[in-house]
């Protein structure tokens, strides 16, 4: 968890050129599914994800998008095409009661919607979550850091808040096709 709050801490800094924005796309390729000690042979197609969000508070109202950053093994790569890519849902809501964070001051609802223009994949990975009802509850800490939370109380990923603004990364993992 401290590399991925480390990276996401890298990525807060860079923001656009001179903008406060808090920026969670520029994730490095980490290569680990490639590996057959995966549970999983060489010729698996699949790839590392991790899920990232940016949302700005506007009163009650919550904007924003989450992606889908897949980084594609090779086996992948050869047998469909694919390359390392961002699946993009636009993201709109209101928020919230927390739910099962007792240590949570934020909660969110909203609605995801697929932006295939803005999605660089190959169709296919996204298929049955055009859209979604989304729900998460926030702690914001006073050192500008973010712990997310499902409603189930597990913890979703870490990010950092500034203003109205508040983003998250959740860990790597594999995903096979």
């Amino acid at each position: 968890m401290l590399i991925l709050l480390a990276f996401v801490a890298c990525i807060a800094d860079k923001g656009d050129s001179g903008s406060n924005s808090l920026s969670t796309t520029d994730i490095v390729d980490q290569d680990n599914c490639e590996d057959p000690d995966l549970g999983q042979s060489n010729d698996v197609p699949g790839a590392e994800r991790f899920f990232t969000g940016e949302f700005t508070l506007s009163g009650d109202d919550v904007t924003g998008i989450e992606k889908w950053v897949l980084f594609a093994n090779e086996t992948w790569k050869d047998m469909a095409g694919a390359d390392d890519c961002e699946i993009v849902w636009n993201i709109v809501g209101r928020t919230t009661e927390t739910g099962n964070c007792a240590h949570c001051d934020l909660g969110l609802s909203m609605t995801a919607t697929l932006d295939r223009q803005a999605s660089s994949c190959i169709e296919g990975p996204e298929e049955g979550y055009e859209s979604q009802q989304l729900s998460y509850d926030v702690m914001r800490k006073n050192d500008g850091t973010t712990t997310w939370y499902f409603p189930s109380g597990t913890v979703l990923g870490e990010g950092f808040h500034s203003g109205n603004e508040l983003n998250y990364a959740t860990e790597g993992a594999c995903i096979w096709f």
